[in-house]
């Protein structure tokens, strides 16, 4: 897939899909939610709070945790973000698959969000 061509509501919906349980994230007028729970409650777990926006390409509280657990790398070239990860993988030759995107938009935070989330998509095309 060409991500550099899809708009942010669609990735975030793709990454909320990919993420989330389902029936725990939902889009509308052009934004996506995910639910947001709080702390475990004794046997009850933990409580949903309700809907809360969900923007990875965007914001860093929804696209950190997804960068730092999947081991995205991320690297300003001047003019825009590059994000990458080196991921094990037997059955390539190698023993390692690299996912690239340099389809930053431009050099600000959220070029490189974007980037990393393009490199999450592929990542997960790849399984």
């Amino acid at each position: 897939m060409n991500y550099a061509e899809m708009s942010d509501f669609e990735i975030n919906g793709m990454i909320a899909e990919s993420t989330q349980k389902f029936g725990d994230y939902t889009k509308a007028r052009g934004l996506t939610f995910i639910h947001e729970y709080g702390e475990p409650v004794g046997e009850f777990g933990a409580l949903c709070l309700g809907w809360k926006e969900f923007d990875p390409c965007n914001s860093w509280a929804d696209a950190g945790p997804i960068i730092i657990e999947n081991k995205i790398s991320l690297s300003n070239a001047i003019i825009r973000w590059d994000a990458s990860s080196l991921v094990y993988d037997d059955k390539f030759d190698g023993g390692f698959k690299i996912y690239r995107s340099n389809s930053g938009v431009d050099s600000s935070s959220r070029g490189a969000l974007r980037a990393a989330m393009s490199v999450f998509l592929m990542m997960r095309e790849g399984e």
